[in-house]
Formats: structure tokens, sequence, C-alpha cells
């Protein structure tokens, strides 16, 4: 569902393939008609669209079409930057951006009014050909005071369904005893992508489940982007609406296809995904001291909603998403003492003793291994990048089901493909341990193939990167996020098994959650230093803990009493708090020992 990726000063790859070849300021039919007929539009639709919008104060509407033919009427907030404003309405589909950072280029848009003039981030990003035509990055636009406003958006893959069923159960035909009678609703509400499974209430067997972003990824791709917006009680409330309308659309789905009612929704998310569902004040996780904005272990109502669960909130910003993972982990009874690590925009986990003792902690990463924060990151897919590895002709590029795609046509690159890329470019001796790619100044690598792949390096606008194919490769910038997510995590874990009186090497077990626990192999982490060196033949892959876990929670009430006891006794750490955390943040930016 991502927009087109960037295409950083390449010229070639403009925005929309309607407009190549037409000369920059030509008019087309359609931008002649829009300013035509927005004033009309204006005056007839002003009032009913605001009444419809629900969030109070609004300063302006804006007409927005979309492969030439969608005709969308819209109200605009006016105090609050063009990218936000749009994908906060609830009217278009939910993209990751990058919160405003000017990267990501996802919030492109062309003006079909009258466009501002282009900074330098739109001229690099979307290049000047573009930038002549009217598009612009929203996130550097404001909107204007006065004026007609009507903008294009790029056609988006796959937008027509976001909460896609991804599997279903063949029910049995209506009237027969067969069909469930009721069922319970697992969520796992993550910042970037919301994961699902309806289960038949008394068997627990799975009717259906499904996948879909998160409708408020419009706001930023990281939690303290929405936290950002969430200050403004105008922000809070929009994206409450947009979370909960998700919700009421996965229930109405469910209960449409598997006949059965939906009786209890358990939703496992982080502090802030938690506090943002219920409308509660998430000040407390803006800046230190911070607090945690609800306890969870309780069942809540929500408009258009059966009751909905929330696991328990252990701290801060040790989430339900976390301790649901935890439940599941404890049911499979992993030999202890293990180690629960989720990696996402928030580092999460968990460690529990021989003795029982609990250990939490959580560490802020950033979106870079959710496949929004790098500059072709992208979220797994059919046409997406996940693997990489050396063959006779040089570097062969797969997606997850294996094939070799035309890389012209491809639409990034996932978090585990930039990780196989970073490994594989090591070990050609391309890359450095701090990260610095090969350069003009350095000799050329001794095998042959690498220094057949030392040309696809480059420098755009004083930023290395390699190439991989057509408008597809990981820089410099993307090579230092993941240098930072990794220096955290390994801290954040280091920290810990030390609170825990143990060293690694009594950790018999470390339990990997999501697609980096899932789609990496342990040897690759542990030679990136992800990992401490030796414990790659203990890492089990979990999958979705936190979905899981909140299937686990839909079904047995023991469970979450024995859940409920175990976090009211942890020990919840803060390693961001510790004298010597930067010291040894800074030691960890390293790929490797």
């Amino acid at each position: 569902m991502a927009m087109p990726r960037p295409v950083p000063g390449d010229r070639q790859h403009t925005v929309n393939g309607t407009d190549k070849g037409r000369p920059a300021g030509q008019d087309t039919a359609l931008e002649r008609e829009s300013r035509q007929s927005m004033q009309n539009r204006q005056s007839r639709q002003a009032g009913k669209a605001a009444e419809d919008s629900g969030s109070g104060h609004f300063g302006r509407q804006v007409r927005l079409v979309r492969a030439g033919k969608e005709d969308i009427l819209i109200d605009l907030p006016g105090t609050t930057s063009l990218s936000r404003a749009l994908w906060l309405s609830g009217r278009v589909p939910p993209v990751p951006l990058c919160g405003g950072l000017g990267s990501c280029g996802r919030c492109r848009v062309r003006f079909l009014s009258e466009a501002p003039s282009a900074c330098a981030e739109e001229r690099s990003i979307l290049g000047e050909e573009a930038c002549a035509k009217g598009w612009r990055l929203a996130c550097r636009c404001q909107i204007p005071d006065k004026g007609d406003l009507v903008l294009e958006l790029p056609e988006v893959p796959g937008a027509e369904s976001c909460q896609k069923i991804v599997r279903q159960n063949e029910y049995p035909a209506e009237g027969t005893a067969e069909r469930a009678a009721a069922c319970v609703l697992a969520v796992d509400l993550g910042t970037t992508s919301i994961a699902w499974q309806a289960l038949e209430a008394e068997t627990g067997r799975m009717l259906a489940e499904g996948r879909c972003l998160n409708p408020q990824a419009g706001a930023g791709a990281d939690v303290v982007s929405r936290i950002a917006c969430a200050l403004d009680p105008q922000g809070r409330d929009r994206l409450q609406s947009l979370v909960i309308a998700c919700l009421q659309d996965l229930v109405r789905q469910t209960e449409a296809r598997a006949g059965a009612r939906v009786q209890e929704v358990i939703v496992a998310g982080n502090t802030a995904m938690s506090a943002l569902l219920l409308g509660r004040d998430v000040s407390g996780l803006a800046h230190a001291p911070y607090r945690l904005p609800l306890a969870g272990n309780a069942s809540f109502d929500l408009p258009g909603l059966p009751p909905v669960f929330l696991p328990p909130l252990a701290g801060p910003f040790v989430g339900g998403d976390c301790t649901a993972g935890l439940a599941f982990c404890v049911h499979k009874k992993l030999p202890a003492p293990w180690l629960l690590a989720d990696l996402g925009t928030n580092g999460e986990m968990a460690l529990v003793t021989q003795g029982g003792r609990l250990l939490l902690t959580s560490v802020p990463l950033g979106p870079a291994l959710e496949g929004t924060g790098l500059e072709c990151g992208a979220l797994a897919g059919p046409s997406v990048l996940t693997s990489f590895s050396l063959g006779a002709q040089g570097l062969v590029a797969t997606t997850a089901s294996g094939a070799r795609p035309d890389l012209a046509a491809c639409q990034g690159i996932s978090a585990t493909g930039c990780l196989e890329l970073i490994a594989l470019l090591r070990r050609l001796d391309l890359m450095d341990c701090e990260g610095h790619l090969w350069d003009t100044d350095r000799p050329l690598p001794a095998m042959p193939l690498a220094r057949r792949l030392a040309a696809r390096i480059e420098k755009r606008a004083g930023i290395a990167r390699f190439v991989v194919g057509p408008g597809l490769w990981i820089s410099a910038r993307d090579i230092e996020e993941i240098l930072k997510v990794k220096a955290a995590f390994r801290v954040a874990m280091e920290s810990l098994v030390q609170e825990a009186g143990l060293d690694f090497a009594e950790i018999r077990c470390l339990a990997l959650a999501g697609a980096l626990g899932e789609h990496m192999r342990p040897d690759l982490l542990e030679n990136l230093a992800f990992i401490p060196r030796g414990t790659a033949a203990r890492v089990q892959a979990v999958g979705n803990a936190s979905l899981e876990g909140a299937c686990l929670l839909g079904r047995d009430l023991a469970c979450r009493k024995e859940l409920a006891r175990m976090c009211a006794t942890a020990l919840v750490l803060q390693p961001a708090a510790d004298k010597d955390f930067h010291r040894r943040y800074v030691d960890a930016m390293r790929l490797g020992y």
C-alpha cells in the first residue's frame, strides 16, 4: 500500500507514469477543469464536510484526485503540515511516513492549483523535472491561507482494501449447526501495521486472519511522531477515531464472513498505541519523567465495539504487546533462563530467570527495522526484495517467495533484505566495521567479484550508496540508522542480563519475535553483532508473539491472571537512564566484535 518509492536525484523516475513525456508547464484538461470548477464545488459543499469531520476547527478544503479520475473533497485544519492533514483525514489510504523528516518521499502530491516554491529536499528527492510539473513533498508544505487547493495523489497499489483477509477457513453453510456461535478477535496493534486473528470462542479454532497498515501511519512511522501529534487534542481525537474505525471494520468483516458474533476484542499494543486507542492523554510519554497513561489488564467500552481487553502495561514503554508476547512464551514453556526480544519501532524485552523472576525493559529503535525508515525501505510483499546472495553472475536478489524479480519493477527492500545486504557487503570488504562503504581512496578489494560490485557504489549529494538496481539502493544514512538500532538493542539486552546477575552463556533460549526472528538467519545476526557471540545456536524464532499471546489471552482466563501476577512483581529497567549508557551505546556502534 506504500506510495511509489522516492528516487532522489533521478530525473528518469519522476512520480506518475501518466506525466512522462509532457513538457513542464503545459496544462492537461484535468488541470483546466480543476481550476474552473473548484470555487463552485467549495461553495456547494462547505459546511457539510465540516460537520462530517467531527474534529473541530478546520481551516481549508481541498479537492483530491487520484489516477486522473477519483474526486474527493476533504477539510483540512489550518495549523498543521499538509502531509499530516491529508493522511489523518481518513479519506486516503494509510501510508507509512517518515514523520516530516523529508526523507521517505511517500507524501508526494502534485499541485494542480498553484504550487509553492520547491525546497532543496524536494528537488533532491523528486528531481527538478517532477518539481517543474508541480510535484511537492506534502510534509514540506503548509496549508495555504487562500486560493484554490487542488491536489493529485499518486495511485497507491492495492489500496482498494486496507483490511484484507489473508486467510480464512472454509465456513459451513449458514444455518448449519457447525457454524460458530461466538468468536473472539485478537489484534496486534503495531505502530506500522495491524495483524489480527478471529478465533472460535468455544474451541479456539482459527476462523480468519489478516494484516493491514495502521491507519495512523500518516502521523509518522514512529511512536514519537504519534505522541507529538496526539499532544494536540484534535490530533488525539483523529488518531483514536482512525484506529477505532479500523477495528470496527475488522469486527464487521469477521462477523459477516464467519457468521459468528464477536464477543470480545483483545488488543495487544505498546503503551502509546494502547493510550491512543482509548483517547487517553499521552503527555506522560512525551518527556521525562515518563508516566504510564494506564495500567491495562482490564476491559474497556469503546463505540461500536464489543468489550476491548488490554493486557497489562508494565511500564511507560513496556506495553501490552510485550506482555502478551511474554504470556505466549510462558505458555510455550521455554527453558529458563530465557529472553524474549521483539524489535519494532520500539524494542521491548523480557527475561525470565530459573527462579521465575521477571525483568522487563524497552528501548526506542525507530522505524528502520519496520521497512519504513530507510530510503528504499518497504514492508515485505510480492515486489519487495527480502534476501541477497552471491551467484556466478554477481548479486542475486530475491523476494520472500524466492522469486528473482525484474529489479526495475520492485517497490523496495525489506528490513531483513537490508540486513542481509549489509552482511554481504561486509563479507566482500565493501563496508568496514563502522558501516562506511568502500570509496576510491581505499585499495580495491582482492576478490574479482567484489571489485565488480564496487562499481555499484556511487555518491549522490555527497552521500555514498550501494545501488542494487534501478531506483533501489542502500545509502550511508540507512546504514547509520541500522547501526543505531543495533547499538540500542545490544545495550538494552546486555543491561537486562547483567541486572539479572547472569551472562549470555547462561541464557538457554533467546526468543526473537517478529520478522527479524522469523526471516533472518541467526548466524548473520551474530556476525553483525546484533546478538552476542556464541548465541546463534540458542536463538528460537517465535513469530508474532504479541498476536499469539493476544489469542491465548482471548481464550484462557487463567492465563490472564498469571500474566497479571507476573507483571505486578516485575522489575522494569530504563537503560537510557544509566550513567554509562551513552558510552556503551557508542561502543556498540560497530558491525562485528
